[in-house]
């Protein structure tokens, strides 16, 4: 299996051109099939998928093991015909201002104070924030280049003087003899922080706050908080990273103080 595990790491990269984050996720499902002991085999394929559609939740995962059965497959030169299921736009939940400011006031540790500061100011993905790079900023000007993104489109976030002040007090702090370029180090290690200790991070401030977060609610939040403050849309799509603008629309429709708002503005006086 590990060998099969391997060819199908090399044909993600090479053939197909995914990122790490995604060839991590269909790796895994493929994983998960060999422990069950299912065969490369169409009709162990179509039994594993058909018990993944009754067991499994989300649809978005759900999509994640349709496509990954179908790219080890084809890999193997067999065409699985199996249809990916409809995503099913759940809304994003996200913090208020309120709960931000007390899950921010939780945490005392300079470096997680900036990250958590950071995300929930820009609206960075969570793989974003874990790659900045010492070079990426630029406090003179108050902004970071974002430049490992999902989109693979380089962009620029901008810095409020709060977390460039606590921005400059961590880079002089940091380890100067790190051997890696990683803003985010590790406690005690000379290696950048991973996004799976980020989440761990962001579970103890929940339990200490009593105000759950995760590294994509910080990101719904920060879009949130810009729509409530009639923030323009064009501009947040930008900052967000969005190819399209449908996608940062979403939140118009989910910010229900928006909404609120704009309906006893606006209601008709019978």
């Amino acid at each position: 299996m590990i060998f099969l595990i391997d060819e199908f790491y090399v044909y993600l990269k090479t053939e197909k051109g995914f990122k790490e984050n995604t060839i991590k996720t269909y790796i895994a499902i493929i994983k998960n099939y060999f422990k069950y002991n299912y065969k490369i085999t169409v009709s162990d394929a179509k039994k594993y998928y058909i018990h993944k559609l009754k067991t499994t939740e989300s649809t978005y995962h759900q999509k994640n093991i349709c496509y990954a059965l179908k790219h080890f497959f084809s890999m193997k030169g067999i065409k699985l015909r199996i249809k990916s299921p409809k995503l099913v736009n759940k809304r994003r939940k996200c913090l208020t201002y309120k709960e931000t400011i007390i899950f921010l006031e939780s945490i005392k540790d300079p470096r997680d104070k900036l990250m958590v500061t950071l995300q929930v100011q820009t609206g960075l993905r969570p793989s974003e924030l874990m790659n900045i790079e010492l070079g990426d900023i630029d406090l003179k000007k108050s902004e970071i280049l974002i430049r490992n993104t999902k989109t693979n489109d380089e962009r620029k976030v901008y810095l409020t003087t709060k977390v460039s002040l606590l921005l400059e007090k961590y880079i002089n702090q940091r380890k100067s003899n790190s051997e890696t370029k990683k803003l985010f180090l590790c406690k005690n290690k000379n290696k950048g922080l991973s996004l799976y200790q980020y989440q761990r991070l962001l579970r103890k401030y929940s339990r200490k706050s009593g105000i759950k977060a995760t590294p994509y609610m910080l990101r719904h939040t920060f879009a949130t908080l810009f729509i409530e403050r009639e923030g323009n849309l064009l501009i947040l799509k930008d900052l967000l990273g969005h190819k399209k603008i449908e996608t940062t629309e979403r939140y118009i429709h989910e910010c229900d103080a928006m909404i609120k708002d704009q309906y006893y503005k606006h209601v008709p006086d019978l």
